[in-house]
Order: C-alpha cells, then sequence, then structure tokens
C-alpha cells in the first residue's frame, strides 16, 4: 500500500468531527479551476455548512474556505504540500513511499498461442497487463506475471501437421512454421475438413510421448521469438505455464471427476449448463478436453499460490471469462479475487490483421517501422541529428506504449504514427521532452539545498507553481484510483497532463536567475517533477532520456 500525508483524510476527518456520516467521495480536488478541493454540502443539512467553514479554515493547509451555494470551496496552501513531497523524496527516495502489501498478486497476459509472432492487434494485451503489474507493484502488493502456452489445442495441432507434411526433417524456424502454418489453414478452408488435426488431438491426449515431445519442441521455437519481441518493448515475464502440464499430470481428468456429479452428457460429450441455460462443454464426443476446462485447471493452479488472479482478455473472450468466473465461483467455492481486464483491438490504418491470412503486421514491424519515423520526426526538428540511435530507439518504444496505453482498453484505436511520435501532443516525446527541461534546469543550477521545516519561502509565488505543486501532491490519489480501477491508462494521462503544467511552470516561472529563496523553492519544485515523472514513467513504460 501507499504511505503519505494525505491531506484529503485529515480534512475527512476533520469534517466528520462535525458531520459523523460524512462521506469521504464528497470532499474532492476540484478540476474547474475555481479553487483547489471542493466540500459538496448536497445530501447534509444547511445549517452545517457555516460552521463547516470556520472548522475547516482552521486547518493549517488550508489558507482560504469560501461558500459558493452548496459547496464550500478550499484553497490549499501550496507550500505545505510542497513540503509534505519533498521530506518524502529527501527521507525515502519516492513520493509516496510504499509498505510492501502481503498479497499475492498474479497477472496473466499475452498468452497467445504459439504459432507466430505478436502482432499490433494483439500487442495491446502485453502492454496493459505489464504496465498493470508494474502499478500494482508500484502499490506494494507482491507481483508474478504469467503466460499460459497454448500447446494443446487445434491450432497448435495444426501447426504440428503443418510442419510434419510440409517440413519434416528441417530445422526448425519461426519463418518455416509460420509458413506451413498459414498453408494449412488454407488447405482445411479449401476441403472443409480438420479430420487429420482431429486425430492428432485423440493422440495427443492419449500420452503420445513422440507429437507430446515435437509439439513442445515446435512451441519453443516460436515461444522464444515472441519472448524477443516482448523484449523489444521492456516486457519480461516471470512465469511460462504449459496447458500441456495439466493434461500429462492428469489435473484435467481429475478435474473433470471432481464436478462429475453436476455435469450433463450430449451423447458422449460433457458439458455444464449455466444458470442461463447456456451449455458449456468440458470435452468432446471422444472424451479429448476442450481448452475452458484446461483453463480451469491452470486457474485452480494459480489460486493455489496467490490471493488475487488478474487475466488481460481480448474483448473476443469476455464470455469466457464469465464463464470461467460462474464456474469457480459455483463448483470450486471461489473465495479469491478473480479479475479481468478487457481490451479492444489495435489496427494500423491500413487495417485489421490476422496471422493466419498472413496479412499480420508485427511489433518487430511496427518497431522497426516507428523507429524509423522517430528518426525522421528528430531530423526534421533539429536538422542533421546527433542524438544517438538508443535515444531514438528509446523514443519509439516509449511511444508505441504510450500510445496504445492511453486509451481507454474498452475503446478499439488506430496506431497512428503521426500522433504517436507527436513532440507537442498527447505523446510519449512531449513528456520525454518535458523530462529533459527539467534535468538540464537541475544541472545547470549552483544552488545546493536542504529543506528544513518552514524554510520554505513564498514570495514572487506563481500562479503555476501553486498549480503544477497541487498536480504532483495529487500522484498517490491517482495510483490508487488506477490500481482500484485497474486502468493504468490513468497514470499515462497523468504523466501528460503533469508535464503539460510543467510546460506552464517552465514558461513563466525563472528558476536559476531569481532571488535565492525564490530559486530554492523552484528548485524543490522541478526536482518534485524529476521523482514523480520518473516513477510514473517506470509503471506505463516510457523509457526517459537525458537528451532530445
Amino acid at each position: 500500500m501507499l504511505m503519505y500525508q494525505d491531506v484529503h483524510e485529515k480534512l475527512v476527518s476533520a469534517i466528520r468531527n462535525q458531520i459523523p456520516v460524512f462521506r469521504s467521495e464528497d470532499l474532492s480536488f476540484d478540476k474547474t479551476g475555481h479553487c483547489d478541493m471542493t466540500v459538496k454540502m448536497f445530501r447534509y443539512s444547511a445549517n452545517n455548512i457555516e460552521p463547516l467553514r470556520l472548522l475547516i479554515s482552521k486547518e493549517k493547509f488550508v489558507t482560504n474556505a469560501e461558500v459558493e451555494g452548496n459547496y464550500i470551496n478550499l484553497t490549499i496552501d501550496p507550500l505545505q504540500l510542497l513540503s509534505i513531497m519533498i521530506n518524502s523524496i529527501s527521507s525515502t527516495g519516492q513520493y509516496p513511499d510504499t509498505f510492501q502489501d502481503p498479497e499475492r498478486v498474479c497477472v496473466e497476459h499475452t498468452s497467445i498461442n504459439p504459432t507466430g509472432p505478436i502482432h499490433v492487434g494483439r500487442v495491446r494485451n502485453s502492454i496493459l497487463g505489464d504496465s498493470v503489474a508494474r502499478m500494482l507493484k508500484r502499490y506494494g502488493y507482491r507481483v508474478t506475471t504469467q503466460y499460459f502456452i497454448n500447446d494443446s489445442g487445434k491450432q497448435m495441432m495444426s501447426l504440428y501437421l503443418a510442419y510434419e507434411k510440409y517440413s519434416s526433417g528441417l530445422p526448425l524456424t519461426p519463418q518455416l512454421l509460420l509458413d506451413g502454418y498459414k498453408r494449412i489453414y488454407k488447405e482445411m478452408e479449401e476441403e472443409g475438413s480438420e479430420s487429420e488435426v482431429e486425430e492428432i488431438i485423440k493422440k495427443y491426449e492419449s500420452g503420445d510421448p513422440t507429437i507430446i515431445n515435437k509439439v513442445r519442441e515446435i512451441a519453443m521455437v516460436m515461444l522464444d521469438d515472441i519472448k524477443k519481441d516482448l523484449d523489444k518493448l521492456g516486457i519480461k515475464i516471470d512465469d511460462f505455464t504449459w496447458e500441456s502440464d495439466f493434461i500429462i499430470t492428469g489435473e484435467v481428468r481429475t478435474l473433470i471427476d471432481s464436478i462429475s456429479d453436476v455435469t450433463q452428457m450430449d451423447g458422449q460429450a460433457r458439458f455444464i449448463e449455466l444458470e442461463n441455460g447456456r451449455k458449456v462443454y468440458l470435452t468432446r464426443s471422444d472424451g479429448s478436453s476442450l481448452y475452458l476446462v484446461r483453463d480451469l485447471a491452470y486457474h485452480m493452479y494459480k489460486l493455489s499460490q496467490n490471493d488475487w488472479l488478474i487475466t488481460v482478455l481480448g474483448e473476443d473472450h469476455s464470455e469466457h471469462g464469465k464463464t470461467l468466473s460462474e464456474i469457480l465461483t459455483k463448483y470450486f467455492d471461489l473465495v479469491k479475487k478473480l479479475d479481468f481486464v478487457l481490451y479492444a483491438f489495435v489496427s494500423l490504418e491500413t487495417g485489421s490483421m490476422s496471422t493466419r491470412k498472413g496479412n499480420a503486421v508485427t511489433v518487430k514491424e511496427l518497431v522497426e517501422k516507428t523507429y524509423e519515423r522517430a528518426l525522421e520526426v528528430i531530423k526534421e526538428k533539429r536538422g542533421e541529428s546527433t542524438i544517438s540511435n538508443e535515444i531514438a530507439k528509446k523514443i519509439a518504444i516509449s511511444a508505441i506504449r504510450f500510445n496504445i496505453l492511453k486509451v481507454n482498453s474498452s475503446k478499439a484505436m488506430i496506431f497512428k504514427w503521426k500522433d504517436a511520435l507527436d513532440f507537442n501532443g498527447d505523446s510519449a516525446p512531449f513528456v520525454m521532452y518535458s523530462y529533459v527541461r527539467a534535468l538540464n534546469i537541475l544541472n545547470k543550477s549552483a544552488i545546493k539545498y536542504e529543506l528544513e521545516p518552514g524554510e520554505v519561502s513564498a514570495n514572487n509565488l506563481k500562479k503555476e507553481e501553486s498549480a503544477l505543486i497541487l498536480d504532483l501532491y495529487q500522484y498517490p490519489f491517482v495510483i490508487s484510483e488506477s490500481v482500484k480501477n485497474l486502468k493504468p491508462e490513468m497514470l499515462a494521462n497523468f504523466a501528460f497532463m503533469l508535464s503539460k503544467a510543467f510546460n506552464d511552470f517552465y514558461e513563466n516561472c525563472k528558476v536559476n536567475s531569481e532571488e535565492y529563496e525564490t530559486s530554492v523553492r523552484r528548485l524543490m519544485i522541478v526536482n518534485v517533477y524529476k521523482n514523480i515523472i520518473e516513477d510514473v514513467s517506470s509503471i506505463i513504460g516510457i523509457q526517459l532520456v537525458s537528451e532530445m
């Protein structure tokens, strides 16, 4: 959990001395520009308003409290907030500080079938999942990330069959396997038959060691390629769990047997009927298991090791998530937390993509293209750029992650290079450039200071300073809301908003050329901004640089 001096909580506590039933959501940071915080009094007696205004006015960090209708508008002393943040950074190295939460959280993401590389349409899963995991770690949870390797379904058996039919004995490479995969699917569509694949599935589930070992060998080749693509985006996964392990160990069969008294038969196929009357099949008519039951076994395994499971799923799998939740709750007495983060797909301006149809744009291609575009934009801005290729790569990776993450995950989006690499817009380069400005201010300063209580001067305090301080102070609240709603896009949007506020400060408030007390205060503000933007960037995957 996060640890910091919570002005909001302190004010709520003071208000409850007069109104015991006061709700914390009726005190909020104001976004209208009227004030810094506002107390909404609609739920409470009008007789409470003036006494409450007088009570709140006595708090040392409140400089003004005015009544406007059913609102009490508060102005907060920005120097009090600045002192809180500087003291936290001086003593712990960060704002807010973190206390390790004992809860264990498993975030499963990516988990694409190892039948080809990650394409742009699916990369949102990886970026979301990685950011959710980083966000929860920052909050204080003990977090592990997992990839569920689907090496048991029809698609994987088709990949195996393609290799055996067209390339048997040839060295395994990702491109060789992908070419065969596209070819086998085209043939099956033309012939309208999947009998060969179905026969392989039966042998596989019966424990045929030749097929099992070869399928895993093929999967490893594709998985290694997927790992390399994830690495390009700064994404590393802690654990990889094989779907086939739950078949080999007998856990799938044990799970089916454990609920045999509530399952029904459709010929030789076994199913469960959900509360809405929908039939959910666990096995085929030949007795082989379906993906749902293998995923149930996997969730039982994760639940044995964690207190909270989070799975990132495409919107086309939302029904699967609901089914899992219902079965685990109804038949396996689920009491631990289980959440699904759903996302709509990403496309390019050229349209949607499919690995099977062979029109997918891979992550590797996306990174290369964005890197090339980044170099072009930098050259346009700086002429013959002296920026290193390494910095250009960081700009490209950051631009991809931020541009995809900032949009509400439930909304479909089109990735546009112009937007992602706009140095003046809602983009990672804008955040990165603002950070470089902060570094330059601190590096050029000859002033060294240490904060002591009451030392911060109010001389020549400008509105841009006060506004930036208030925005900076709200960082722990944004983290908390992001965790509560499992929405890392809130942090991406906060990073952009904060960088805009910093640029307003930069344009209107000189730092190193003012009298000493004013320069010290403004250096403190820059230092806090630098610390927080480093922190939030590490969560959302922006790779900050020292020059641009």
